[in-house]
């Protein structure tokens, strides 16, 4: 059964005594100054991150650290300090891992704070306005489909960097879209084209990223493939399957946006970037991903 005590959010932490639960994102062994052992352990809950340290007897060190895995729910009890966005906890009966009845799993899964029905909104808004009748299509075929709208807006973007979070490849996919439609005010590109590249850019995430609970992680697909050899494929079947009569240079050049978007082989992309619209997409693409994952690393 659920306890009745309140539990304490990452971003409601204060100076001073703490009792609550957290998840572990991370976990390491460390040494202090004198050589002696202590546990590490990034924590966090659906507000945000912090950490904590367990510093033990040494007998005691290496049997709590197996004893907790990444993904456990735990209930710790230590002293939190604001200035290091800490938690010291000193006696290994002050931490315990906890049953899933004794938690909610809403207070542990991160989602985007934005609203994703906005987000998929400007989405819809802008295949509306497109011209290109070969692309519209292709984005109302999929953006029409329901079950293919709930994967989209709940997919995170990655495990541990940048709108690692459900609904967080919407946002992120959103972004590009913004930054490619101030960049294309600019440049002569073909502007159906690249928004249509922004949107389904990293649509295979919703094949490759799943959750455990509450955290993210990779499937199979993705470990043996990638989202971007994936999401290729999709975007190849849908066009076989629904559209006889789509142009072949006009899907070879939104195949070369989607296999290119990451920028370099050592990256991830099969091919660089080789037309303006791809150029575009794949800096837009950088920019949103290393901006939020600054972001998020100042939490």
């Amino acid at each position: 059964m659920f306890t009745n005590e309140k539990k304490i959010f990452v971003k409601n932490l204060q100076e001073g005594d703490i009792t609550t639960k957290f998840q572990i994102y991370e976990k390491c062994i460390r040494q202090d100054k004198n050589g002696n052992n202590y546990i590490e352990l990034k924590l966090g809950d659906r507000t945000g991150k912090t950490t904590a340290r367990l510093f033990f007897e040494q007998a005691h060190v290496q049997r709590t650290f197996e004893s907790i895995s990444k993904g456990d729910v735990v209930k710790l009890e230590g002293q939190y300090s604001e200035s290091y966005n800490s938690i010291l906890v000193n006696n290994p009966a002050k931490i315990s891992k906890c049953s899933p009845n004794e938690y909610r799993l809403g207070e542990f899964r991160c989602v985007c704070d934005k609203n994703l029905e906005d987000l998929l909104g400007e989405i819809k808004t802008t295949i509306e306005a497109m011209k290109n009748a070969h692309l519209k299509r292709l984005l109302e075929e999929m953006f029409n489909d329901q079950a293919f709208i709930d994967r989209f807006k709940e997919a995170p973007s990655a495990m541990s960097r940048h709108h690692n979070y459900g609904g967080g490849n919407l946002e992120h996919t959103v972004g590009v879209l913004r930054l490619c439609k101030n960049i294309s005010e600019f440049y002569d590109v073909d502007q159906d084209l690249l928004f249509v590249g922004a949107i389904l850019h990293d649509v295979g995430k919703i094949q490759t990223y799943t959750f455990e609970e509450t955290l993210p992680t990779r499937t199979n697909e993705e470990k043996m493939i990638s989202h971007i050899i994936i999401g290729d494929r999709m975007i190849h079947d849908i066009i076989k399957e629904k559209f006889q009569d789509f142009p072949g240079e006009l899907k070879n050049q939104l195949s070369h946006l989607i296999l290119s978007h990451h920028g370099k082989h050592e990256w991830g992309s099969p091919i660089p970037p080789e037309t303006p619209e791809a150029i575009v997409l794949h800096h837009a693409d950088l920019l949103d991903s290393q901006v939020k994952n600054s972001l998020q690393r100042k939490l």
